[in-house]
């Protein structure tokens, strides 16, 4: 066995010494890269099965390894966690032959590999489905498929102690010197963070545009909220103050007269930075009610959205209403607040069964769109504390009913559907969550109302192709295929079809009446 690898190793070693990457057509260098993917995907698995039955000697202790992934990790110039994870792999996949022979023919990557063969050793009887739908998902859809997987047969309660238990927050520096943060634990510990970032960052990309700042990466400005918000915390001087995040809603138990007649830090001692405009005055902001979204969309006698989401009532003073330009103009209200961006919102589906039960049986839902199954008590613990983040939708099933308007744009009840229905864009394979674009599937133009069943979420790349390329989603619902215009597939291709080849009648049948047609006879 060994011999025959050594031939194919020299093999492709010749092979490689030939290659000349500037001989090929583009065509050619994409089938290059699919076969290589293969070949490389066979090889990933010969190797994760072969190093696991490695670590069942003791040939890695007597040659001085801390371990048998330190071991691969030094012999094969993997970083330890990669080492780590394809020996797991390997375990795994010796005792589950179906995803053993899919990733020996190459067609599972070693990451969908790693991924099939977790959720397989929760529920053996899931491989085969999970090894099919491998092969049609991207790693993200397949991720969240494998994570439903072990949901099922996993106490969520458990794993929500667990996670809590092993939470951390990680930083460090990178050999280039880098600056790094990682924040490890239960989902609302995100969501404590981004309901302090969130606000500020709107903020930021209103201040910085009316300043001619250079245009940045959100992700760019989510650093600088987090900078202010510790500055703030350390009494450093930063591009907000402490009167400025006040203005924004936060520290809310603060009392405000312990400021007194204090006057403000200057800001931004560091040249080049920016000049701040004058700090708004200290504003207290209470919280309101946000009416429900989803009421009539449930099923029937099932509340359609917990109590009331909490949200800002009063808007800050950089985004309050300007009373001077119309709505059109560059300075109004609502093109600020569209600027800006919508505030981050989680929305959280449960079916109410399994909220009174305390958790849920197979086929039920309680899971956050585009995270997973999620346990009873998160739910609990959210809703009691009124977090402006969170939208929960009692629901039966994952079907929403449809509703419409005659407004171009969907709605708050549509809304909040559509974020159930589409948590991201509704291509297959493109997992984009952030700025997503509700289309009609036929113009507002021509039929004048919105429906939620011919709406969809478009990433804006896909709404581009969509609307000046003639691209379409196949027909359906969720995610699906995106086709360009000379596609079979494609709705307007389908439609056109049906009509120039009408269903045949059934023998036997007669065939409905006409018009009638004058033949010319009295």
């Amino acid at each position: 066995m060994c011999r025959e690898l050594r031939a194919l190793r020299q093999s492709i070693s010749d092979y490689a010494g030939r290659f000349d990457v500037h001989a090929l057509v583009p065509s050619q260098a994409g089938e290059v890269v699919r076969e290589c993917s293969r070949i490389e995907a066979s090889i990933a698995a010969i190797k994760a099965l072969a190093a696991a039955k490695s670590a069942e000697g003791t040939a890695w202790k007597h040659a001085g390894y801390r371990s048998p992934a330190d071991q691969l990790a030094q012999e094969t110039g993997m970083s330890p966690g990669r080492a780590k994870r394809a020996l797991e792999t390997g375990r795994r996949m010796a005792e589950q032959p179906e995803v053993a022979a899919a990733a020996l023919a190459g067609d599972l990557s070693p990451e969908q590999a790693d991924a099939v063969s977790d959720g397989a050793a929760a529920n053996p009887d899931k491989a085969k489905e999970l090894v099919d739908k491998a092969k049609k998902m991207s790693m993200p859809e397949l991720n969240e498929e494998v994570a439903r997987t072990k949901a099922a047969v996993t106490d969520l309660e458990a794993r929500r102690r667990h996670l809590h238990e092993n939470r951390s927050f990680r930083h460090y520096t990178d050999q280039e010197g880098a600056g790094h943060a990682h924040l490890f634990g239960n989902p609302e510990h995100n969501i404590t963070v981004w309901e302090a970032i969130d606000p500020i960052r709107r903020h930021l990309v209103l201040r910085r545009r009316d300043s001619d700042h250079p245009r940045e990466r959100f992700e760019a400005i989510d650093h600088d909220a987090l900078m202010i918000l510790a500055s703030a915390a350390t009494g450093k001087p930063a591009e907000l103050s402490i009167t400025d995040l006040l203005g924004l809603g936060l520290f809310p138990e603060l009392d405000l007269s312990t400021l007194g007649n204090r006057t403000p830090k200057a800001t931004h001692a560091t040249p080049g930075e920016l000049n701040p405009p004058n700090a708004h005055a200290p504003t207290t902001i209470a919280p309101r009610l946000q009416p429900d979204l989803l009421s009539g969309l449930a099923g029937d006698n099932v509340p359609a959205l917990a109590d009331a989401t909490p949200c800002p009532a009063d808007l800050p003073p950089f985004l309050e209403a300007d009373p001077d330009p119309p709505p059109t103009q560059p300075g109004s209200s609502k093109l600020r607040r569209k600027l800006a961006g919508r505030p981050v919102k989680l929305v959280i589906r449960v079916d109410y069964d399994v909220l009174l039960r305390g958790y849920p049986l197979e086929g039920e839902l309680c899971d956050i769109p585009g995270y997973g199954p999620i346990a009873v008590s998160l739910i609990e613990d959210l809703m009691a504390t009124g977090n402006v983040f969170i939208a929960v939708a009692f629901m039966k099933a994952l079907e929403v009913k449809s509703v419409y308007h005659h407004g171009r744009r969907p709605n708050a009840y549509q809304k909040t559907a559509l974020e159930l229905i589409y948590p991201e864009c509704a291509v297959k394979g493109c997992n984009v969550r952030y700025g997503l674009q509700y289309d009609h599937r036929e113009d507002w133009v021509k039929t004048h109302y919105t429906v939620l069943d011919l709406l969809d979420g478009l990433c804006q790349h896909h709404h581009k192709l969509k609307t000046h390329k003639g691209w379409a989603l196949v027909e359906g619902r969720g995610k699906r295929d995106f086709v360009p215009p000379d596609d079979p597939r494609h709705p307007r291709n389908k439609a056109s079809r049906s009509e120039s080849n009408p269903p045949p009648i059934p023998a036997g049948s007669k065939p409905a009446p006409g018009p009638a047609v004058n033949s010319g006879g009295p």
